[in-house]
């Protein structure tokens, strides 16, 4: 019956009934130290390598040790720039934020104030306001640039790690018989960064 027993089945066995006498102890220990001689050279033996950089690594499973292929380990810096997985932007962005030209704040702002540069033709007015639902009517500053009127500039209060800073820009514009219509666009401010937002 403890030929059939794994090493720590022997050892709880051991450990719960402690041993009956010194041969059956003596008888035990050899059996233990055997099998995990056993194991050793099992593993030694199908750790070699079955392919171009893959290898036979042994693992334990319901019926003793395994074993299972091993992919080989390669670099980041070895691998091929297509094959590179492109970092996923964080939820919100609308997937577009992040692929836009953006610079850094100039040093004297907050390092978590976001800024936005929006590049409109013929706008008359430019309104940037938050769309988290209880700010929805917080617009945020802005002025139209003294030495090009289609370049709009807008500076946020210290934004908040977190949360998704999505906003909306809302531009108005004049028809030749003075009706207006607006126009709107969203946008993700990133702390410390000039996001540039062509309209």
């Amino acid at each position: 019956m403890l030929r059939n027993l794994t090493p720590i089945a022997l050892a709880a066995l051991l450990w719960i009934t402690g041993p009956v006498d010194s041969a059956s102890s003596e008888e035990t220990t050899h059996r233990i130290e055997q099998s995990n001689h056993q194991i050793r050279s099992h593993k030694q033996t199908h750790s070699k390598q079955v392919g171009p950089g893959w290898y036979f690594r042994c693992a334990p499973c319901e019926n003793g040790w395994e074993a299972n292929p091993v992919p080989p380990q390669v670099a980041p810096r070895e691998l091929p720039l297509a094959s590179l997985p492109r970092p996923v932007p964080p939820a919100g962005t609308i997937g577009r934020t992040y692929q836009m030209i953006s610079r850094p704040v100039p040093v004297e702002k907050n390092p978590r104030t976001g800024m936005l540069d929006v590049y409109i033709n013929g706008a008359y007015e430019v309104i940037v306001h938050d769309m988290n639902s209880p700010r929805i009517e917080q617009n945020i500053e802005g002025f139209r640039d003294a030495e090009d009127e289609n370049v709009w500039h807008f500076e946020s209060n210290p934004l908040y790690p977190g949360l998704d800073h999505i906003y909306r820009v809302q531009a108005t514009f004049k028809n030749d018989d003075g009706s207006n219509w607006t126009d709107a666009r969203y946008v993700r401010l990133i702390m410390g960064r000039v996001v540039e937002l062509d309209f």
